[in-house]
C-alpha cells in the first residue's frame, strides 16, 4: 500500500494491496462477511468464519440455512475481509461440499481440523472440544 497522502479521494488506486499484503490478508484466517443473491436477486451477506486453504476460501454453514440452495442455484457470490485497517473482497462461484461427496471424509478431517485449530494446536482442549 502507498505511504502517499491521499489527495483525490475518488482515486484510491494508492490503497492497493501487494500480493504480499493480501496473501497475509487472507492466509490468518478468521472472519470474513460472505455474500450470495437470494432467488430475487438482492444481494445478503452474513459474517463466517473462514479457511483459506489452496488458493480458496472455505466456510461452513448446516444444509438448512437459505444460503446453501441459493448458492445452488446461483454459486456466484463474493467475500470481504477486513483486518487491522486493510480490506479485500473477492468473487467467485461456490461450492457446496455434502457428505455424499466421494472426498467428504478427506475434506471434514482437514476442514474442520484447520477451522477448529486442532490442526497447528493438538493438545488445546478448546479447539478439541470446537472439532
Amino acid at each position: 500500500m502507498s505511504t502517499e497522502p491521499i489527495t483525490d479521494y475518488e482515486d484510491l488506486t494508492g490503497m492497493q494491496l501487494s500480493d504480499e499484503e493480501l496473501d497475509a490478508l487472507v492466509s490468518a484466517g478468521g472472519e470474513c462477511v460472505f455474500n450470495w443473491t437470494n432467488k430475487d436477486g438482492f444481494p445478503v451477506g452474513v459474517v463466517v468464519a473462514y479457511v483459506w486453504h489452496d488458493g480458496k476460501f472455505w466456510t461452513t454453514c448446516a444444509a438448512r440455512r437459505k444460503r446453501v440452495p441459493a448458492l445452488r442455484a446461483r454459486p456466484q457470490s463474493g467475500i470481504v475481509i477486513n483486518r487491522g485497517g486493510k480490506t479485500a473482497s473477492y468473487r467467485g462461484n461456490s461450492t457446496i461440499h455434502t457428505h455424499d461427496d466421494d472426498d467428504w471424509d478427506e475434506v471434514k478431517t482437514w476442514f474442520y481440523g484447520a477451522l477448529s485449530g486442532t490442526s497447528q494446536r493438538p493438545d488445546d482442549a478448546a479447539a478439541q472440544n470446537f472439532e
